[in-house]
Order: structure tokens, then sequence, then C-alpha cells
């Protein structure tokens, strides 16, 4: 152990104020310890785990089948009622508003083919998971996701189907194309 080190540390700690020693201090830590902070360009955060575990719709029918007691057409009807409402106290608007006002459709719930459970399981019946490796098991299984959406391109329509229905995210979505609010 060598003392005079310390000597003339303490002699160079004498000759700086306290604030800027702890500044040094601070930034030689940090600096120490920056190959341990959490960087988000080489690993994806955990809310960017969520986001994927919130699109993939195994995960969206299992939060649906556990909440299954949700009153959708007491929610429907208070909506639609809401909407008569305002148009019956709007009429001075142009009557083309009052007609695309009508003409909302209200989409509450989930996504009807959500509840079948064919068309939710059955495209990752044969992706093999690991467990131990999140990313890869992820990325498979939203890449299979992904063409199975694509093939149904042009097949069928469900009357709920639309492109901004987040199951997982209670919010309200104004589509003018499809002309819905869900």
């Amino acid at each position: 152990m060598n003392l005079s080190y310390f000597e003339q540390l303490a002699l160079l700690i004498s000759k700086f104020p306290s604030r800027t020693l702890a500044n040094y201090l601070v930034a030689v830590t940090a600096k120490h310890l920056e190959p341990f902070v959490y960087d988000d360009r080489i690993q994806p955060s955990w809310q960017r785990c969520v986001d994927n575990m919130e699109e993939f719709e195994p995960v969206q029918k299992l939060y649906i089948m556990s909440h299954q007691n949700h009153k959708y057409d007491k929610i429907k009807s208070y909506l639609l009622e809401i909407k008569k409402i305002f148009i019956v106290s709007h009429r001075t608007l142009l009557l083309r508003y009052l007609g695309e006002i009508y003409r909302i459709a209200f989409l509450v719930g989930y996504p009807q083919r959500l509840a079948n459970e064919d068309l939710v399981w059955k495209p990752f019946a044969t992706i093999n998971t690991d467990p131990n490796d999140y990313f890869t098991s992820i990325t498979r299984l939203l890449k299979q996701q992904s063409i199975n959406q694509l093939s149904r391109i042009g097949t069928y329509l469900d009357s709920d189907d639309t492109i901004e229905y987040d199951v997982l995210r209670p919010t309200i979505h104004y589509n003018a194309h499809l002309s819905t609010m869900g």
C-alpha cells in the first residue's frame, strides 16, 4: 500500500472546490459503469417486448377469454345513443356531415375471428419456440402471423375487420375511409 499516494491525493483534493470534485467523481463513475448500462440500440427495450406481445393474436385471444364478461352490447348502445343525441342537437350542420356522422359504425370489443380457435392457434402449430430465446421465438411467431394475415387478403371480410383494432389497449380511432369508430 502506497501511503504517499493518499497524502498527495489529499493535497490535490484540497485545491479544488467540492462541487468540481463531485462532478468529476460522477463523470468518472458513469464512464466506468458505461459497459453495464442497458442500451436500447443493442437490445430491444422491455416496452418493445410488451408491444410485440400485444400484437400477437394468441395473446389477444388469451386476454379475450379471460375477460368475457364485458357488456359490449350495452357499451355499443350507449355510443349509438350519444350519436343520436349529437345528430339531433347539431341539425344546423351541413347534411353531408350529418350523413357521414349517421353512417359511423362503432367497433366495440374485439374482432370476432379472434374467438375462433382454429383461426388463432392453427397458424402457429408448426412453429418451434425456445423459451430461453425470446428474440428468435417472437420473431418467428410474428413473421408467421404476418404471413397468415397476408394470405387472408382478398379471401373474406368480416364486418369488424379493420387495420386499427387494438384489442389490448382501449382506444378510440375514427377511420374516415371505413366510416368506423372503434
